[in-house]
């Protein structure tokens, strides 16, 4: 299955190499008609440019013609030399103290990662899943989703990954044709990006535009009142998604005790929890206590 993926990656890089250079101009194109069509009645100058700029943006964006990092940094370029913003306040927007709360997330988040607490927690979860095809499904989805309230879903995408792929190389699933090996996958991603939304610690959106919104109007929103009101849309999703994949992947399988193997084995070559591991669990925890409580007030 690893080979498959990787040759199917080889070919869509092959391809967006070669059509590289054709999006970079295309992109470009749109930016400039945009920029130069009459302002539509009831939108300023301004905002005319600023949406020239979204647009290159998001085509460079999908389009992965330019590396994810050179189209960020593009904004903060064009906005000054359009008139956007001057120079100062396009700089200033990285004194943000929200950028500074994504930093500390994103910190740790790795250290979460490399001690090898994340991979632990997913196994012990997910090791109770192991019922029917359906409840590991479920297993996925939730475990992915938790993991985004507290870690980028970017990360936890990324360390979930390997074990999906273990789970389905033991369950011997055909790669590209197994309803059930799709199923899984998207149910991992489908919980991250789901799990994202229900509190800062998923992602840079929700504290950029609370941090948007504490500078224009003086309100903000805090951890707790933000996760409040956001998790009951959380479960209302997750268990939509969670019909859908059982409707539109059922499995192939009806045993999966290859895949409770193969999360067991994975569970007793990590061994026994080590000093490192629990620092961090407390650590965790004792920033997130603080981020709850003392988050309003101290930032």
């Amino acid at each position: 299955m690893i080979r498959l993926l990787s040759g199917h990656s080889k070919v869509e890089a092959f391809v967006q190499k070669a059509f590289r250079p054709f999006l970079i101009i295309i992109s470009f194109v749109v930016f400039f008609v945009i920029l130069n069509l009459p302002t539509p009645e009831g939108l300023t100058p301004q905002a005319q440019k600023a949406l020239a700029i979204f647009s290159v943006c998001i085509l460079l964006w999908v389009t992965h013609a330019l590396p994810l990092m050179i189209t960020s940094l593009l904004v903060v370029i064009l906005f000054p030399l359009t008139g956007v913003l001057s120079t100062h306040d396009s700089y200033a927007l990285f004194g943000n103290e929200a950028i500074f709360f994504i930093l500390g997330a994103f910190i740790l988040a790795s250290g979460i990662m490399r001690s090898g607490l994340s991979t632990r927690l997913a196994l012990l979860v997910l090791r109770h899943f192991g019922r029917s095809p359906n409840f590991l499904l479920l297993g996925f989805l939730c475990l992915s989703a938790f993991l985004s309230f507290w870690m980028s879903e970017h990360a936890v995408a990324a360390m979930l990954f390997p074990i999906v792929l273990e789970v389905v190389n033991a369950l011997k699933l055909v790669p590209l044709k197994s309803r059930f090996g799709t199923g899984l996958f998207l149910a991992m991603t489908w919980g991250c990006i789901i799990g994202g939304i229900a509190t800062f610690l998923g992602g840079a959106r929700a504290p950029l535009a609370v941090g948007i919104l504490r500078q224009n109007t003086g309100l903000t929103i805090d951890f707790l009142d933000w996760a409040l009101a956001a998790l009951p849309t959380v479960f209302a999703m997750l268990a939509f998604a969670y019909f859908v994949l059982c409707k539109m992947f059922v499995p192939e399988i009806k045993n999966i005790d290859q895949a409770r193997t193969a999360l067991k084995k994975k569970e007793e070559k990590m061994g026994r929890m080590t000093r490192r591991e629990k620092s961090i669990a407390l650590l965790m925890i004792v920033t997130i206590f603080a981020w709850v409580f003392g988050g309003a007030k101290f930032g």
